[in-house]
């Protein structure tokens, strides 16, 4: 298989609506300018390992194993199925681009990038090659110097706007323009009036992304009544899951409507009782909140249960915010507890260990 990949659209978006700290994903991009941080995250189809290897062996240049093992979050698989293809044939896009996600997986953003560039010039002109080199270089530009800065940001925006222009139906490659858009200064390009533009063109594509997108800029700048009104038009149009109601939950969260935050993953968790990361967000907002604290804490151990699927929050946050609602329960002793696990299960979770440093 040589050329495009065919690669589906990516599953788990709704996961977005939680807070970054809590999703087991990798951002498709990050950019830095003037020392600010924003995270473009994209979930992932997750399957297991195991079943990647177990598959029986393809055809030389026959790159769908590839992409199963990227699925299957297995870079170190993808990589080696690629390389072969490579050695077989050194023009073969696919297996660049292939390469180029292996390495994106693994935060080697130099890599990625090199490889997705090849991707882009050996094979056919293909927007999702063009799309993964913006993300590459928007990735590499947090760490590049202030004096590569504008010109990896520069190069980036010149990727995106090719994606776009290679395939003028794109979504994710427009998504990707607005961070940019709202991240860059003025005289690298930002601007909010086109942020705004490419969310109107995304609404016309996509309605439900396009609402979200510009409830997210409305949000960005705490106009919390438009947002809430963009998000509202998006809960009501077909989707297959409720993110939205995520997203609102989130919102009135942020905002510090805490009870029509927790009202709304409530009515979700009903409503959609296989959404378990409603329940983490229940315990999360009543930990934030103070509120409804007995609920909270009812609601993480229901949540902790069962084992949270790949791009669900993971145990040892949950049993994080099970701490914090112990602890505003004067529970002392279990708040500890629950700080304990989650730092035995994540050794590296700062904020669990912050908590019982605190606590001590």
């Amino acid at each position: 298989m040589s050329g495009q990949p065919q690669v589906s659209a990516p599953a788990g978006r709704h996961l977005r609506l939680l807070p970054r700290e809590h999703i087991r994903t990798v951002p498709r991009w990050r950019f830095v300018v003037r020392g600010v941080v924003t995270w473009f995250a994209l979930g992932a189809v997750l399957a297991t390992a195991a079943a990647v290897l177990a598959m029986p062996a393809l055809a030389q240049g026959d790159l769908s194993a590839a992409e199963a093992a990227i699925r299957a979050g297995n870079s170190r698989a993808a990589r080696q199925i690629a390389e072969a293809a490579l050695k077989a044939s050194p023009d073969d896009a696919a297996a660049h681009y292939w390469l180029g996600r292996a390495a994106f997986a693994e935060s080697r953003w130099g890599e990625a990038t090199g490889h997705f560039e090849n991707a882009t010039r050996t094979g056919p002109r293909t927007s999702l090659y063009f799309e993964w080199f913006g993300n590459a270089l928007g990735n590499e530009a947090r760490a590049a110097s202030k004096l590569r800065q504008p010109f990896l940001a520069k190069r980036m925006k010149a990727a995106w706007e090719t994606a776009i222009q290679l395939d003028p139906q794109t979504v994710e490659a427009r998504a990707s323009l607005i961070q940019f858009y709202v991240q860059a200064p003025g005289f690298m390009g930002g601007s909010k009036e086109k942020a705004f533009a490419t969310a109107e063109e995304i609404k016309r594509l996509n309605p439900l992304r396009g609402w979200e997108e510009i409830g997210k800029l409305h949000e960005r700048d705490k106009r919390w009544n438009e947002a809430e009104q963009a998000y509202l038009a998006a809960a009501a149009l077909p989707a297959e899951r409720p993110f939205m109601q995520f997203r609102l939950g989130l919102l009135y969260a942020t905002s510090g409507q805490y009870e029509r935050s927790l009202d709304t993953y409530e009515a979700l968790a009903k409503a959609h009782p296989d959404e378990r990361a409603a329940l983490f967000a229940i315990g999360r907002v009543a930990g934030l909140s103070g509120l409804r604290l007995e609920r909270g804490a009812e609601a993480l151990q229901l949540y902790l249960s069962q084992t949270p699927k790949a791009t669900e929050p993971t145990v040892a946050n949950a049993q994080f915010r099970l701490g914090i609602v112990r602890e505003r329960q004067g529970r002392r002793d279990d708040a500890r507890a629950a700080y304990q696990t989650a730092l035995g299960l994540d050794p590296k979770h700062k904020d669990a260990s912050a908590a019982l440093k605190k606590l001590s």
